[in-house]
């Protein structure tokens, strides 16, 4: 199944609509507003249509985020369950 685009950006502002307990951050507001701003980076992950190819983006992505590696676990078992309890609405 091939997501465009406006489809996943479509799901992330749902997403951040739906968890008002977890605001986000300055940072974090302000990385996404770039990301938002980006048509090159737009571009590029209009191409990224597979599994595998979500899997090496993140891990790229995830590398440019230098957290302890306990956090980042954290943080991804927090994402699976936000992701898994969407999925269930």
């Amino acid at each position: 199944m091939k997501i465009t685009n406006e489809q996943l950006k479509q799901i992330i502002r749902e997403e951040m609509e739906d968890m008002p307990q977890n605001k986000l951050s300055t940072d974090v507001t302000r990385a996404a507003d770039r990301i938002d701003k980006s048509p090159n980076l737009d571009k590029l992950l209009q191409k990224i249509n597979t599994a595998q190819e979500l899997e090496q983006l993140l891990v790229v992505v995830i590398k440019k985020v230098r957290v302890a590696p306990n956090l980042m676990k954290t943080a991804f078992m927090k994402a699976a369950k936000t992701l898994a309890a969407s999925d269930k609405e």
